[in-house]
């Protein structure tokens, strides 16, 4: 197919980031004819969202990277001496790395540690005399089920002695059935969790051997005269071994005679041991007789009795229940959240790959943003799913606290007090409308927006809320400007219930890879594993007139248009002077719990002025970002240096256990199972003309994803662009619907279709004159025009329309919903 590749375009973009896709679908919807290239092996760029493997993947690539190489002359086929006079290559950089300083880093076992295999000893003899014949049978065995006497049993083993006693078929047969019970050897050796190793809960003791002596095993070998098996009642609350209590020395007497007899009681009510399989108590207890026997199970019987405080109700709780985090008795929160904790390994995280979803530049969507108003206008939005942020946090005193932004927040708070409350409720009702109240803050406009807030006497705590988690500025922000951005947070609320950001499903890298399918299906091309090696400029004008691919091919076009690392280093390009500190971290439990599994978003302040703030994004299994379970953490600042660890590490510190020891159940914060920190450049506060300062005519530079919460910034630039590009033409006007396309007939079966697109035969337009008479504007307007004026104005209703329809469709923060 690379063979049959036109060599002529108008446009030609290199680089799938968003910014460049958003382009490519803008100008391939008013029909330009559009090739999009990738260096890469996968969409999106410096954007990009992978899975488990992918991110591995991504990071070893970059550690092995080596510095730039230049294209040019060294690109086959194509050299100085084969382009025309005038002509010259300016060599674009083969690999340009922007990411600095990544590192990863795991603080877990690789893998569930294996239990060392004891040595298994010969079973104990138990010696069955005449005086403790009858003994058994206070057990729970009747007397026609006790063993002859014989004299040689003393010198034979137990289940020479058994046989000997002549145990009937039946017998035998219920003992063997006992000790085989997949229920008790189950218990005894196994995690009632599936997947999790029988080490991996918090709070327990470890499982015992397989190959331990276990009390079946015991008896198997005895002939079954005592059995001492911790099974479940039918209730699953007793019956099994008490981390809590290993001295209570329950023990459990199973009779090996025969249940065909009446009155036969098989099993006594007293309860199981609780000492580990293979302890030396236990050891005991299976060689307990005669009178031993008795004062151990009366003892038993005593410890159980609920008038003793004894009984199910005493704090015994089954494995079963410790494993799946059920209440142990005791009535300690912390302690039954301890033993729900789940201890990861690496292995286990490496399974469930796919699950992850794992953002380079993780954003957010404000409601009223930018992004949404394209997604909704040019129905992009049916290409993906969104799902509303439910949940923001700030850090006060070291703890998150809730922040009050939308009415029914502000009287639900208990943190801010009642007379906050008005003061916080007055100071919203004057940002929604503050171009109306210039005189208010007129003395404080080119002021530090602190300063104006003090003069409205807010207290400190309203004063943390509104610079860091509303207006999301800093102390010192201009005020005008951070009124700006206090509003524009205000007015996203309520679009989609009560929240002012939407989150894309599968993560931020999903948003390019939208635009690049409009691109496509309005007849972009794309190649991935291509680039240019060479721009090729016309000397006299300095301008761009095509590119030589990374194939050597020749192509044509108008204008270029590139991600900054695929910048043609001129020495008059801006020199980068500001970068993102990245950090994403794989936890085992959300920062701040809740009922239901929520997207966090946290703002915590700087610790010293002019500094800026860090944002934290923690998304889980709802957000289609990890597995159940887990979550994903990223932490982005905006720096002047290259060190990302030392920038975000007080943070985590702050908010998470110790990195280095071994998972506390006892701690509430979250256990970090893995980190990754990197940096990358930020142009994104270069302007346009800056961006591709040096840069032939006809080049076009974007300045990636940069630190922002939103996507504000990279639509404008691309508008800006698109601006440059095609002055005049409408930016992403809506898609058609599928059902109102008609489709060229390239057979010639239907002659009245000579054209792919809204052109209709005069048939058509006579038999659909009636149906378009209701909606059309004139009846002189062609049947195309009508049809493409309907979908026009499907999309550009009244405002007031639109918001009251958007309004009332309230987004829950446990679904997904359709962008509208």
């Amino acid at each position: 197919m690379a063979d049959d590749l036109s060599t002529e375009y108008e446009d030609i973009v290199l680089g799938t980031g968003l910014q460049e896709s958003i382009l490519a679908a803008a100008l391939a919807r008013i029909g330009r004819r559009v090739l999009h290239f990738d260096r890469n092996k996968y969409y999106s760029g410096e954007w990009a969202s992978f899975h488990l493997q992918g991110i591995l993947d991504w990071v070893d690539s970059h550690k092995e990277q080596q510095e730039p190489t230049p294209g040019g002359d060294a690109v086959p086929g194509v050299s100085h001496e084969d382009l025309e006079e005038g002509l010259k290559l300016l060599a674009v950089p083969a690999e340009l790395s922007t990411v600095f300083n990544l590192k990863t880093t795991c603080y877990i076992r690789d893998a569930p540690e294996e239990e060392a295999i004891p040595e298994v000893a010969h079973p104990p003899e138990i010696v069955i005399t005449e005086q403790n014949q009858g003994t058994q049978g206070t057990a729970g065995q009747s007397g026609s089920e006790q063993i002859p006497p014989d004299g040689d049993t003393d010198s034979l083993s137990s289940r020479e002695a058994s046989a000997a006693a002549g145990l009937d078929e039946d017998s035998t047969r219920q003992g063997s059935e006992e000790e085989s019970s997949p229920e008790q050897q189950s218990h005894s050796t196994e995690s009632d969790t599936p997947g999790i190793p029988s080490n991996s809960v918090c709070g327990s003791d470890g499982p015992s051997s397989p190959l331990d002596p276990s009390p079946s095993q015991t008896n198997a070998a005895t002939g079954g005269s005592v059995q001492t098996i911790p099974k479940l009642s039918d209730d699953g609350a007793s019956g099994s071994n008490d981390l809590d209590d290993p001295q209570s020395g329950n023990v459990q007497s199973i009779s090996s005679g025969s249940e065909d007899q009446p009155g036969t009681n098989t099993t006594s009510n007293v309860p199981p041991s609780n000492e580990p399989t293979g302890s030396p108590a236990a050891e005991g207890a299976r060689t307990l007789g005669g009178e031993e026997q008795r004062e151990v199970m009366e003892q038993g019987e005593v410890e159980n009795d609920p008038e003793n405080g004894g009984g199910e109700d005493s704090g015994q709780a089954s494995q079963e229940g410790v494993v799946e985090g059920q209440d142990d008795g005791h009535g300690s929160d912390d302690a039954a959240e301890a033993v729900r904790r789940r201890e990861w390994t690496w292995k286990e995280i490496r399974d469930q790959w796919r699950r992850f979803n794992i953002d380079l530049a993780p954003k957010l969507m404000f409601c009223r943003g930018s992004m949404v108003s394209i997604l909704v206008q040019s129905r992009i939005s049916r290409y993906t799913e969104f799902k509303a942020v439910s949940r923001l946090l700030t850090l006060i005193d070291d703890k998150l606290e809730h922040v009050p932004c939308s009415r029914s927040d502000v009287f639900s708070s208990r943190y801010v007090s009642m007379l906050e409350k008005r003061m916080l409720m007055k100071l919203i009702e004057f940002v929604l409308h503050y171009q109306e109240r210039a005189d208010d803050y007129e003395e404080f406009k080119d002021r530090s927006f602190s300063e104006f807030l003090q003069k409205r006497k807010l207290t400190p705590t309203l004063q943390h809320f509104v610079i860091h988690s509303i207006a999301m500025v800093t102390a010192d922000t201009p005020t005008e400007e951070s009124l700006e951005a206090m509003q524009f947070f205000l007015k996203s609320l309520g679009r989609y219930g009560n929240t002012a950001f939407l989150w894309t499903l599968y993560g931020s890298g999903e948003l390019p890879q939208c635009f690049c399918r409009m691109s496509a299906v309005f007849g972009g091309i794309y190649m991935l594993r291509t680039t240019a090696k060479s721009l090729i400029v016309n000397s006299e004008q300095n301008k761009c007139e095509g590119i030589i691919d990374s194939e050597g091919r020749r192509l044509t076009c108008s204008n270029v248009i590139m991600d900054h690392s695929y910048t043609v280093s001129t020495g008059q390009e801006q020199a980068c002077t500001r970068f993102v500190s990245r950090a994403v971290l794989f936890t085992d439990k959300t920062l701040k719990e809740s009922e239901g599994d929520e997207i966090t978003f946290l703002t915590i302040p700087p610790d010293n002025p002019g500094e800026q703030p860090i944002r934290l994004l923690e998304v889980g299994s709802s957000a289609c970002a990890s597995p159940k379970g887990m979550f994903v953490v990223h932490l982005t600042r905006t720096c002047r240096h290259t060190d990302p660890e030392a920038d975000l590490m007080p943070a985590i510190k702050r908010l998470f256990q110790d990195l280095d020891a071994d998972l506390d159940c006892t701690n509430e914060k979250p256990k970090v199972l893995w980190t990754m920190f990197f940096s990358y450049q930020d142009k994104t506060d270069l302007t346009v003309e800056e961006l591709r300062s040096g840069q032939p005519s006809g080049v076009y530079v974007t300045g990636g994803p940069g630190a922002s919460v939103g996507f504000q910034h990279a639509v404008k630039q691309a508008q800006e662009i698109f601006e440059l590009i095609c002055p005049g033409e409408e930016f992403l006007p809506p898609a058609p619907n599928p059902e109102d396309i008609i489709y060229e007939d390239p057979s010639g079966d239907n002659p009245g279709h000579s054209k792919a697109g809204f052109e209709d035969s005069p048939e058509e337009v006579q038999s659909t004159a009636a149906s378009d008479q209701e909606v059309s504007s004139t009846a002189d307007d062609t049947p195309s025009d009508n049809i493409q004026q309907n979908l026009l104005e499907d999309h550009h209703k009244p405002e007031e329309e639109a918001q009251s329809k958007t309004e009332t469709a309230a987004l829950q923060p446990t679904t997904t919903t359709d962008i509208q």
